[in-house]
């Protein structure tokens, strides 16, 4: 039919078809404008109920005026083909960005919000489309969401508000060709986005598409089926009795109240579903607009501009780590008052230390009144472990091995300090006096990760055993072990799954009856808690996130842990019986490491300070002639490899100033920044530009592994490149 006329349409291309219809893409001679024709496929063009259907959309469609719903222009037929004249749409439909994987939560919320303002607008006329799915969801090139395909739509003699039941049978569409599951010799077309009510066949209201739309919400939120199984019989049990995963659990990125959103929409019992879409839009945009308001704010410094013929681009950073004292607290009122409105007891927050370099993983000697820590000392090349009195100025080191050494832990009764030592074959666990002496070595680990990285010694209140993360063959993941001081035995308390990376960072509980600990999932984390007499971990987390250390409170009741959940890593709590996290008041941006004194009501946790910054440097002509460097792109957070284009036009880069790490472009001289990516969660960067300079691949991780996305440099979603 290419570049054939029907009526005043010049036909242009094939768009796309299937079992209803085919659709071209074609010029309107009249009007001079760019529309798409649907035709009823040929063969069904006497079937009465094809038919139906046909017209029925079009009549549903033409009735509606919004920016969320493709535009029906004119219904009509030639040489008895009927045709349908619509909005022509440049972009895909809903179910091709989705491809198995999770969009991004802001595109998530701006696309639902749009589907439910149009749904809203259609129940407003009585008209309920009963096929709501990602298959007939349109995202435009510019990123906009229109309705599709009211084959199924019921026209109600008169409006109806949409809690108002319309009386039509449950239908479902089959498609063979946009079936989201088909078993052998059979397609189940949307059978998978059916309401529970249209499954058992009763009278339908506009209830029925809030649910369908929680069904493509969950999908958008996860990348996975709400509901699926190998034939229609499965899928129906599942919708009528079974709840999905929580959406959090494939996407540890889905925010609490999305997931509530999603529960909701997706409530089996129509009464207590959203009872309109207006109210499923509103609690949408209330979530992003809160969403926005949290995020951290980047950071524009002013840029210099330079000119230069031939350049190089480097990466400075700055590093102050130390030690930090919060007093005061009352720990009692952490396990017991949860809310905002609860005063707290008078605070401070005093630097403990202020050496140079860094200073690490400070813990309490059971009196309160002493930190042993780990620092590398003035000249900062032989970490070693000190002890300092709260409220003195003496440092005492206790070790002078020139060997790295860390993750200091006393003894319940004072005396001994236990710590991790850096070997030529593993990791050594030693024990020293706390008044000073020879160290003595009590085990050697197979810890390969390397002295500072998630290393960390818990010692039982009992005294008699000391918790710590190995492995027993490198085949393994890591695990949580924990080694007798009477015996020196070590028995395995954890065995995560082997595509795990593993276990590390234990906390015995005050009460020595739990160890909490971080699970860490190709390169994501969250806190697990299991009984230290053996049994399956409860996870008390979901964030898949980076941690940066935990600590119970004296009382049992609650864990506090250092986390990126919000951008830089700050100090958080979380009820030991499970719940939703809370930001301390304390602890601000790069707080890590906390510990509480068993007595006191003190707090300590290792702040850090640093910013990495992109420098350019002229490559000089001659030997002679040198310029010095310039500070080309910076700010007080994180600015990282960068790229030149091929042509040196433009810089890509990673940076850190929209609160996580996300792939920037400037122009050459550092002006006219654009953030490219909004992935919101840990690590994403290693930027590259593509020989043409139209494309950029790098990696990210949303799903806690890393895989390679191209993004177009001028904009837009980013491309899955590879999966782990």
């Amino acid at each position: 039919m290419i570049g054939q006329t029907i009526s005043h349409y010049r036909i242009l291309e094939k768009l796309g078809g299937g079992g209803m219809g085919v659709v071209y893409k074609v010029e309107d001679t009249k009007l001079g404008r760019l529309v798409a024709l649907k035709f009823l496929p040929k063969e069904l063009a006497r079937d009465r109920h094809a038919l139906e259907r046909f017209q029925r959309e079009a009549r549903a469609a033409s009735a509606l005026n919004h920016p969320s719903i493709c535009t029906v222009y004119d219904i009509d037929e030639q040489d008895g083909q009927q045709f349908i004249a619509m909005e022509f749409l440049d972009g895909q439909t809903l179910k091709y960005h989705i491809a198995d994987k999770p969009l991004a939560i802001d595109q998530v919320l701006e696309l639902c919000i749009e589907i439910a303002d149009g749904l809203d607008a259609a129940h407003a006329e009585g008209i309920i489309h009963r096929d709501i799915k990602p298959a007939n969801i349109f995202v435009t090139k510019r990123g906009h969401a229109k309705i599709l395909d009211f084959g199924l739509a019921k026209l109600a003699p008169e409006r109806q508000r949409a809690g108002e039941v319309v009386g039509v049978s449950g239908l479902a569409t089959v498609d063979t060709v946009e079936g989201h599951l088909t078993s052998p010799g059979t397609a189940l077309g949307t059978v998978a986005y059916m309401s529970p009510e249209q499954v058992r066949g009763e009278d339908l209201d506009a209830r029925t598409d809030l649910f369908s739309l929680g069904v493509a919400l969950y999908e958008m939120a996860t990348g996975k089926p709400t509901f699926s199984g190998n034939t229609s019989g499965v899928i129906f049990d599942a919708i009528l009795n079974r709840a999905p995963p929580p959406p959090v659990r494939l996407n540890p990125m889905v925010p609490a109240e999305l997931e509530r959103i999603i529960g909701k929409a997706l409530e089996k019992d129509r009464r207590l579903r959203y009872q309109s879409a207006a109210d499923l839009r509103t609690d949408l945009q209330r979530l992003k607009r809160d969403s926005e308001s949290a995020r951290i704010a980047a950071v524009a410094a002013p840029l210099p501009r330079g000119r230069w013929l031939l350049s190089l681009l480097a990466v400075g950073a700055a590093v102050v780590m130390s030690t930090i004292v919060a007093t005061g607290w009352k720990l009692g009122w952490f396990a017991h008052h949860r809310t905002s409105e609860v005063a707290q007891a008078p605070m401070s927050v005093i630097p403990f230390t202020t050496f140079p370099g860094r200073q690490l993983l400070p813990a309490f000697s059971p009196d309160g009144n002493q930190i042993a820590f780990a620092w590398g000392g003035w000249s900062g090349d032989n970490f070693g472990i000190y002890v300092k009195l709260v409220g003195a100025e003496t440092t005492v080191r206790l070790t002078t091995h020139p060997a790295a050494e860390c993750c200091p832990e006393w003894s319940q009764d004072g005396r001994s300090i236990a710590f991790m030592r850096d070997l030529e074959h593993g990791i050594g666990i030693f024990v020293v006096p706390a008044l000073g002496g020879p160290a003595r070595k009590i085990y050697t680990t197979h810890w390969k990760w390397g002295l500072f990285y998630f290393t960390t010694l818990s010692w039982s209140p009992d005294g008699k055993f000391i918790a710590f993360g190995d492995r027993t063959s490198p085949d393994e993941p890591y695990g949580i072990f924990l080694l007798s001081l009477e015996t020196l035995q070590t028995r395995r308390l954890t065995s995560p799954p082997s595509h795990f990376t593993g276990d590390y960072g234990p906390a015995f509980s005050p009460d020595g009856k739990m160890v909490a600990f971080a699970r860490n999932v190709k390169e994501v984390e969250d806190i697990y808690v299991v009984p230290t007499s053996g049994g399956d971990p409860r996870q008390l987390t979901f964030d898949g996130r980076l941690l940066g250390g935990l600590a119970w409170t004296p009382d049992g009741g609650e864990i506090v842990f250092s986390s990126n959940r919000a951008g830089g890593f700050g100090l958080w709590r979380v009820p030991a019986s499970g719940g939703t996290p809370e930001r301390l008041a304390v602890g601000g941006v790069n707080a890590f490491r906390p510990a509480f004194s068993p007595v006191g009501h003190r707090l300590a946790y290792s702040q850090s300070s640093w910013n990495e910054n992109i420098w350019q440097m002229e490559i000089p002509a001659s030997a002679h002639r040198t310029t010095p460097p310039i500070k080309l792109i910076y700010s007080t957070m994180q600015e990282e490899g960068p790229q030149f284009s091929l042509d040196g036009s433009k810089i890509v880069f990673q940076s850190t100033r929209s609160g996580n790490y996300e792939i920037w472009m400037c122009d050459r001289d550092g002006s006219n920044l654009v953030r490219l990516t909004s992935f919101r969660g840990p690590l994403t960067g290693t930027p590259r530009w593509s020989p043409d300079g139209q494309q950029i691949a790098f990696d990210s991780r949303p799903e806690g592994h890393a895989d390679i996305f191209v993004i177009q440099a001028e904009g837009g979603p980013p491309r899955r490149i590879t999966r782990d």
